[in-house]
């Protein structure tokens, strides 16, 4: 079998900082929620800001050991649309 070399190319500054301009977007979007998110519970609803940053604290650290779960089911996962389809 004959092996074929594939050499990657690197994406140029501007190509780099178009891309990067999606992840601002949801950098702001996310911190804004999640302002808001405090302020509301604690300001209009009268809920412990404590009690907040405990429930925010508990969903963020779900959230983080279900992702790598998630994902190595999604990539062990076969159907006939393809992978993580």
């Amino acid at each position: 079998m004959q092996q074929t070399e594939v050499r990657a190319q690197r994406a140029s500054k501007s190509t780099s900082l178009a891309w990067s301009f999606g992840s601002i977007s949801v950098g702001i979007k996310n911190n804004l929620l999640g302002v808001w998110i405090l302020y509301y519970y604690n300001q209009v609803l009268g809920v412990d800001a404590y009690l907040v940053s405990i429930a925010l604290f508990i969903a963020l650290v779900v959230d983080a050991l279900s992702d790598p779960l998630v994902g190595v089911w999604s990539d062990r996962t076969r159907s006939r649309w393809g992978r993580r389809h």
